[in-house]
C-alpha cells in the first residue's frame, strides 16, 4: 500500500468512524513516512478536519518513577 492510499483509507476510515480500520491505516501511514513526527501528523489531521487527536505523554526520567506506570 502506498502513503496516498493508506492516507486516503485513513481520512474513510475518520469519515466512517471506523477506530479499529483507522489505527490499521494510521500505523500503515506512518510505516511508509518514518520521517514525520507526532507533531506534522496533527498537523496533517487538523488540515484535513479528522475527528482524532493525538495526545503525547512525557515520561519521567527515573527508571524506577517509570515502572511505576506499569
Amino acid at each position: 500500500m502506498t502513503s496516498e492510499e493508506a492516507w486516503n483509507a485513513l481520512v474513510s476510515a475518520d469519515e466512517e468512524e471506523d477506530l479499529d480500520d483507522f489505527k490499521v491505516y494510521f500505523l500503515e501511514y506512518v510505516r511508509s513516512n518514518k520521517d514525520l513526527s507526532f507533531v506534522d501528523l496533527e498537523n496533517k489531521f487538523r488540515a484535513e478536519g479528522l475527528s482524532v487527536y493525538l495526545i503525547g505523554m512525557v515520561l519521567p526520567v527515573n527508571p524506577h518513577e517509570f515502572l511505576l506506570f506499569f
